[in-house]
């Protein structure tokens, strides 16, 4: 965003489920995501505010995720703030949708709100085509606001992101049974998952985003870009990039080029330059 953007969304740093949903809106939004610690933004933050000159930023997630005094500081700053919020992550998912999509959808993905690799590799994919992450409790079925929301979204069909330990049978029998079609990407690890939704979701010779699987804050930093760009997150280790993954990039998106989200520390140069598989 070198010219600036109109919006942002700012999303917790720190392990906070409320984000996980959040990344197709920013891209709906055409804004860039920036992570804030929870009491206060930091000085890259709010230098980053002022230099996009945007009217309005978007924060995913209540109170506990990101405090009133964040939100102070960045409306001193004489920016709009739209708190988008629920008293859970699963509501706050329906929040977020309805704040984008308030006429709903014919398509929504869902994934489960236990866990962040599946919704996050959801996240790109969802962006590029224009539809909400809904997050469901994968273990325990969906309750009434989760049926009522995915009536909404996702009217005619879903696409559930991650296996059936994530996201229970019983879950996709249930979306079924309301007459939509359901399509589940999954594999044995988060990192095969990533690779299934990446199979479906990237432009072919355009570019993939390598983050980290074992955190979420770059992966979610960097959905907003990725998902304008048809390009899929695709999860990796620090020193290899696993073979599902290797075998996707090499031999279905041939991209032009690659972008590694994150420092060496997440990230080693090894897998930036050499991509050993294992």
């Amino acid at each position: 965003y070198p010219r600036g953007a109109k919006s942002i969304v700012i999303a917790r740093s720190d392990p906070a489920p409320d984000a996980l949903s959040a990344a197709p809106f920013p891209v709906k939004q055409s804004a860039p995501v920036l992570l804030t610690p929870p009491t206060s933004p930091v000085k890259e933050t709010k230098a980053e505010i002022k230099r996009l000159k945007s009217d309005t930023v978007y924060s995913a997630g209540g109170n506990g995720a990101i405090s009133a005094s964040v939100e102070a500081e960045i409306r001193g700053m004489g920016v709009k703030i739209v708190r988008m919020a629920g008293s859970d992550r699963y509501e706050t998912s329906l929040k977020i949708a309805q704040t984008g999509w308030k006429n709903g959808t014919e398509k929504a993905f869902v994934a489960t709100g236990r866990d962040y690799p599946d919704a996050l590799s959801a996240g790109s994919a969802a962006g590029a085509t224009g539809v909400p992450v809904i997050l469901v409790d994968g273990k325990t079925g969906l309750t009434g606001t989760s049926r009522a929301a995915l009536g909404k979204y996702g009217t005619k069909h879903l696409y559930i992101a991650g296996g059936n330990g994530a996201v229970a049978p019983s879950i996709e029998t249930a979306m079924r049974g309301s007459g939509k079609t359901v399509e589940r990407f999954a594999g044995g690890t988060r990192y095969e998952t990533s690779a299934e939704i990446a199979k479906q979701w990237h432009t072919k010779g355009g570019l993939v985003y390598l983050a980290t699987g074992v955190d979420f804050p770059d992966a979610l930093a960097g959905s907003a870009v990725a998902g304008a760009q048809s390009a899929p997150i695709m999860l990796t280790m620090k020193n290899c990039v696993p073979k599902p993954v290797k075998d996707t990039i090499t031999g279905t998106i041939k991209p032009q080029a690659g972008v590694v989200l994150g420092g060496k520390g997440v990230i080693t140069d090894r897998v930036l330059n050499n991509q050993p598989s294992c």
